[in-house]
């Protein structure tokens, strides 16, 4: 289980709430992607590259479009979009992500941004990536701190469900994310 500085007491809630369903989306046309950290850009004609930190891998790929987007209420500062192409999303998958950004954030925020289109820095475990990103095409920049794995991945939780696909992105285009390997993610829209 994961736990939330700030928000334990809503989560333990919702988290007793959540139902198990069998793990059953897979994405087209998708290499096997190794655990771990990743960066990653989308190109103009649909496709996707990641680059892996551990191993230095560097896939390029055609992601999942089979999604749905269901708008949820919206919070202070933002809103969430829950994705309904898939049940549930593999628990081990989300916690481990979740927790290397939790790690990755306990000393310092990391630096996200990027100078053509959107780019992304998440973490692929068992079929789930969790992840940030600038979702515009214009130029952004900033860091990414603990307070913001905090506030997005509360209200991902509360609004889609702990272990749901989705994303919170705040009024900012800075968004975080969770969902099945291979979706496309962070198209600038």
């Amino acid at each position: 289980m994961r736990t939330y500085s700030i928000f334990a007491p809503a989560f333990a809630a919702a988290l007793g709430m959540a139902t198990v369903i069998p793990d059953t989306g897979k994405a087209s046309d998708l290499p096997s992607l190794p655990n771990g950290f990743f960066s990653g850009v989308n190109h103009a004609n649909g496709s996707s590259t990641l680059s892996f930190e551990a191993t230095g891998e560097v896939l390029t790929f055609k992601p999942s479009h089979d999604q749905v987007r269901v708008q949820k209420r919206t919070p202070p500062f933002g809103h969430t979009d829950c994705w309904t192409f898939q049940p549930e999303l593999n628990h081990a998958g989300v916690d481990a992500g979740v927790a290397a950004f939790r790690n990755r954030l306990s000393f310092s925020g990391f630096d996200l941004g990027h100078d053509a289109g959107p780019a992304y820095y998440g973490f692929n475990n068992d079929g789930v990536y969790v992840y940030f990103c600038y979702n515009t095409k214009a130029i952004a920049r900033g860091t990414v701190e603990m307070e913001d794995l905090d506030f997005a991945t509360y209200w991902t939780d509360v609004d889609c469900g702990p272990y749901k696909p989705g994303f919170f992105q705040w009024d900012s285009p800075l968004l975080f994310g969770k969902t099945l390997s291979g979706t496309a993610v962070c198209l600038g829209s």
